[in-house]
């Protein structure tokens, strides 16, 4: 199966947009955070958020926090590329559960 749990740190704001049956999907970026610090993982995972989930991530969560997702990974072309001629793939996730991590705590950790 393609279900996994992650710990990521969102980089872009969490944007609300609705269809005409009236489904919610929100829509942000987020890096994903290594265990260990030496390793260096910058590419970016596009998070696709549905329903009653898609209010409360975009009511609850901001830029630079740190979030727990599940949800099931597949890969998309990559949409945000900035290079016309860029053949790249890019790692997007349907979230089913999103849990918080407290801050305090876990910033001095990293």
């Amino acid at each position: 199966m393609n279900h996994t749990i992650l710990l990521v740190k969102i980089v872009t704001p969490p944007i609300k947009s609705s269809f005409k049956d009236g489904f919610y999907v929100t829509e942000m970026q987020v890096k994903f955070v290594p265990i260990k610090t030496k390793l260096n993982f910058n590419d970016v995972i596009h998070l696709s958020i549905w329903d009653n989930l898609s209010s409360d991530t975009v009511k609850y969560y901001k830029v630079n926090e740190y979030i727990i997702i599940e949800g099931y990974i597949s890969i998309r072309e990559n949409l945000f590329s900035l290079s016309n001629y860029s053949n790249s793939n890019q790692i997007s996730i349907s979230v089913t559960n999103l849990y918080p991590v407290f801050q305090k705590s876990f910033c001095n950790t990293l």
